[in-house]
């Protein structure tokens, strides 16, 4: 399950998210549809989705390089201050990395969930290029009709929610057919259970009935004193 993380819809050029650096870590951006399933990570993703955390939004936050924001230690820093060479080195066979690792420290459109990398993707690691951060921008405007920055901003507020939303959905039909699933898979244990005590049972009766018609031949057999 994938989200797109458009984190600064105020940027001067349409930059949906903060930068997204390239250097050693660019295979995860060219293969993140290579990312392996874990069940682990979409279940803590469903629960941080269904059960947000009370506080705000999280980890560091990327500040536009046009605005007028000041960054603040610890909380938050301009887009140009971000060294490429102080992200962590993510490949590709380490990912999805868990919610909970320490190597994630920026902050997220999504509550609970904080990114290894600025504009990186859910799952850890950087995210998109920034040419294919461009060229989705432009589509993304053009698809809207988007004529100035707080129309830009609006609208990408509205499609950030919108998918928030839709993994919300996915999540709980992932759930309900895991559910389904638990159920299916119970009541076929039973059935098997139930089946192996039917085979344990018929075959005592066939050992017990093999026994009393050798002890009948072998009363037959044996003259009377």
């Amino acid at each position: 399950m994938l989200l797109h993380h458009h984190q600064h819809s105020k940027h001067k050029q349409h930059k949906m998210s903060s930068i997204s650096p390239r250097g050693p870590n660019s295979e995860i951006a060219h293969h993140h549809h290579q990312i392996p399933y874990s069940a682990h990570f979409e279940n803590s993703l469903h629960h941080i989705l269904e059960y947000p955390p009370r506080s705000s939004r999280d980890g560091i936050t990327i500040i536009p390089n046009s605005s007028s924001q000041q960054p603040q230690q610890g909380v938050s820093i301009r887009e140009r201050d971000v060294d490429a060479r102080n992200l962590p080195h993510i490949t590709l066979q380490q990912l999805p990395l868990s919610v909970h690792d320490p190597r994630r420290i920026f902050a997220s459109p999504v509550p609970g969930i904080r990114l290894t990398h600025p504009g990186g993707w859910l799952e850890g690691g950087e995210g998109p290029s920034g040419e294919e951060q461009r060229a989705w921008a432009r589509e993304f405007v053009e698809a809207n009709n988007i004529s100035g920055e707080q129309e830009l901003g609006m609208a990408v507020q509205h499609h950030m929610q919108q998918n928030v939303e839709l993994a919300k959905e996915r999540m709980r039909a992932r759930y309900e057919a895991q559910q389904q699933n638990a159920r299916v898979e119970k009541e076929i244990k039973t059935l098997m259970d139930q089946r192996e005590m039917e085979v344990k049972i018929e075959t005592r009766m066939k050992e017990d009935a093999r026994i009393r018609r050798e002890n009948r031949e072998h009363k037959r057999k044996v003259p009377a004193v």
